[in-house]
């Protein structure tokens, strides 16, 4: 990753962490993510199993009744279109909360989301990575230990 790279992804930190200073999440800063699979709205299979120890990734869980999430979708796109190119992998996951897959992939649709998306019917991963709000941001390091997170 190049230093414009390493400089934009501090940037968004930064201010994510002065907009959201009470940003909770059980999964601390350094823990090894949960073990996870996931079919995205266009049927390809993303595993943690695949990415770990050669890319990092970056986790956006969102819903579709949710303004932030709304909010937070150009920048993501840019990051997307950005460091995608260099191997950084992301993957939003709606948190199946008041929402169904037809509608994700409706607003995924609308709102011209251009990072893969899956819908995670039972909240079972939002669960599993102790998501508490949306959205919820969770950067994995090329070791997939969690390097930050932030709800908006």
């Amino acid at each position: 990753m190049n230093l414009q790279a390493i400089k934009i992804i501090f940037v968004l930190l930064v201010v994510l962490s002065v907009s959201c200073p009470l940003s909770v999440s059980a999964v601390e800063v350094g823990d090894s993510i949960p073990e996870f699979s996931v079919v995205t709205f266009e049927d390809q299979v993303i595993s943690s199993k695949d990415i770990k120890g050669k890319a990092s990734l970056m986790l956006v869980f969102w819903a579709t009744w949710c303004p932030n999430c709304k909010a937070e979708i150009p920048h993501i796109n840019a990051m997307f279109e950005e460091f995608a190119p260099q191997g950084m992998r992301f993957l939003g996951i709606n948190v199946g909360v008041n929402d169904s897959i037809v509608k994700a992939k409706r607003y995924a649709e609308k709102y011209q989301v251009k990072y893969p998306l899956s819908f995670d019917e039972g909240s079972k991963l939002t669960t599993k990575f102790q998501v508490r709000g949306t959205p919820t941001i969770i950067i994995c390091a090329f070791t997939f230990s969690k390097r930050n997170s932030h709800i908006l």
